[in-house]
């Protein structure tokens, strides 16, 4: 079997055969990423790296488990080694990279090479994002509950505003009307996919603040779109000004404590978490909060999402027919970024989660999951928010470690 490698001195490809055993052993270091086993997987790769450590294929996988790990900084390294900046295999491992270590503009010629124009001309303008205050901690509380949580913060300074809590949620996304009011420029408008799978027209824009009592998170970079037309009503009567994204978080130690209504932001390290009383959690793609979990007696590998109300988990068709869970034959509705899409019903004896489970859940069969194979492993279905409602959800996003509280 042969490996094509890249000479990048003579612009053209070369290939070299490698021994059986090698080639094995890659397949396994393969099989366990794709089943999301990633710390025996960097155990696998590692050790196939000392070996041929220059395997273009290797590299790519090891950067990868750098960046689910959420270490930007070693995975930056492992690209100046390996990648030619002016010329990348990796574009996309660049900019993930960059964008994580807050280093917008750095990030921006990256993301241009992936057709995310718009995107990247914000980012071109972005100073790099303030690192957290060690010493700076917030509590919000709740303004309401349902159908999503809802904190006040002030937005560069001047506009007050109510931001529903979405772990599911990346970037954040501000309301046409709060991004009039705060005057902001607009980009060019573009499509974006939503975890649901339902596209939606987004419009990027930059602010230099959101406060979250005393925490000032910033620069960030905004998607824009008109949020009562895309879901009508689903905020009730008065709407909200957008939704908080994850990425506007990550630096600091985040408490998503639903039963007393209240999101807590925490120096980075001040939760304590350790191997004895935590549960690894990932960051895939650029944000997508991913854990292992199982339902019934089947293990899987769940994104987070508390944005999606109304249910308790989320599956592909396929993984329900495979292991042949009850579903009903009506359809219903179900709210995404991208508006509404019919679903059916599912019952399942039981979902756990970080060493906590619950019993008789509630979940709903979608068609299409497009996440199930994004991001070269797979990725299971949705924990969504009727379940991550009943608990406190502690996330250490420098350990990459949560906790279930009750």
């Amino acid at each position: 079997m042969a490996v094509c490698l890249r000479d990048r001195a003579q612009g053209r490809a070369v290939h070299s055969t490698y021994p059986p055993e090698f080639l094995e052993r890659y397949k396994h270091a393969l099989t366990l990423f794709v089943a999301g086993r990633f710390e025996q997987a960097r155990e696998s790769i590692d050790a196939l790296l000392e070996w041929r450590p220059d395997e273009p294929a290797l590299v790519e996988k090891r950067i990868q488990i750098d960046l689910l790990d959420n270490r930007p900084l070693a995975a930056l390294e492992r690209l100046r080694r390996s990648d030619d900046p002016e010329d990348p295999l990796w574009p996309g491992l660049w900019g993930v990279a960059y964008l994580r270590s807050g280093s917008y503009r750095l990030a921006a010629p990256y993301f241009d090479m992936l057709g995310q124009h718009a995107r990247a001309a914000v980012f071109e303008r972005l100073d790099d994002q303030r690192p957290a205050d060690p010493q700076a901690g917030a509590e919000a509380p709740f303004r309401q509950h349902r159908p999503m949580p809802v904190i006040a913060v002030k937005v560069d300074g001047e506009e007050d505003a109510l931001l529903a809590l979405d772990t599911g949620a990346g970037e954040t996304l501000l309301d046409t009307g709060l991004a009039d009011r705060l005057g902001l420029s607009l980009g060019e408008p573009t499509r974006a996919l939503f975890a649901g799978g339902m596209p939606a027209e987004v419009r990027y824009a930059a602010v230099d603040s959101i406060a979250v009592g005393d925490v000032e998170l910033g620069p960030l970079p905004v998607q824009v779109m008109d949020i009562q037309a895309t879901l009508p009503g689903f905020f009730g009567p008065h709407g909200v000004d957008g939704m908080l994204g994850i990425q506007a978080l990550w630096q600091h130690d985040v408490v998503f404590d639903f039963p007393d209504g209240r999101l807590v932001l925490l120096p980075q390290g001040r939760l304590g978490t350790t191997p004895g009383n935590s549960t690894r959690c990932w960051l895939a793609g650029e944000s997508h909060l991913v854990a292992r979990g199982s339902l019934n007696d089947y293990s899987l590998m769940w994104f987070l999402d508390s944005g999606m109300v109304g249910f308790e988990c989320l599956l592909p068709e396929a993984t329900v027919a495979a292991w042949r869970l009850p579903v009903s034959r009506g359809t219903h509705e179900a709210w995404g970024g991208g508006g509404v899409v019919e679903v059916h019903a599912l019952r399942a004896e039981r979902l756990c989660l970080g060493g906590i489970c619950r019993r008789d859940v509630t979940g709903v069969v979608m068609p299409q999951f497009p996440l199930e194979t994004a991001y070269g492993f797979h990725l299971g279905g949705v924990i969504a928010g009727d379940f991550l409602g009943h608990f406190r959800l502690e996330i250490d996003f420098r350990r990459m470690a949560f906790r279930l509280q009750p």
